[in-house]
């Protein structure tokens, strides 16, 4: 009975310890679920009446792009594209230059992964948002999927779908 009662003991201490070592693992599968090139589906917040309001028009184009190094990019643009009056960037009217400015968003910088908070981590090192740049901005997400969900659910939604 003794020996059994060991050998229990010894199996307990040898889950613990290997439960111990690779825990680790699971939080690493989260970040690297986010991995990847993600193709824009949908960029909208929700107005004050529950209405979903795309953002850069009803379909948006863009990518955001996770790598292992714990590097992101991400591009948006409106659509339909703007099309200037002029064919000079420089013959641009004030106008036409905040509808171009206003029809596109990037940034870049690094990323982690809160996988107890379920958040993307991003800290800004360019972005055409000079606000954000320099500083450290927080997103829930979740992957269901082939789709990263990226939002708070109530007052806005970025859908994103893997590229293979």
């Amino acid at each position: 009975m003794l020996n059994l009662e060991r050998g229990s003991r010894l199996t307990t201490l040898i889950v613990v310890l290997a439960g111990m070592i690779f825990a680790p693992c699971a939080f690493a599968d989260d970040a690297d679920a986010i991995v990847g090139t993600w193709r824009l589906v949908e960029h909208s917040d929700w107005d004050s009446s529950g209405a979903l309001v795309p953002m850069f028009g009803p379909n948006p184009i863009g990518y955001i792009v996770h790598d292992r190094t714990g590097h992101f990019s991400v591009q948006i643009m409106r659509t339909p594209p703007i099309r200037p009056s002029a064919e000079d960037p420089d013959s641009l009217t004030e106008s036409e230059l905040r509808e171009l400015f206003q029809g596109y968003y990037a940034s870049f910088g690094t990323y982690t992964v809160d996988s107890k908070s379920s958040e993307s981590v991003y800290q800004i090192e360019g972005s055409t948002v000079p606000q954000l740049i320099g500083s450290e901005v927080r997103l829930p997400y979740r992957i269901e999927g082939d789709s990263l969900i990226i939002g708070d659910g109530k007052t806005w939604l970025r859908l994103w779908q893997r590229l293979r």
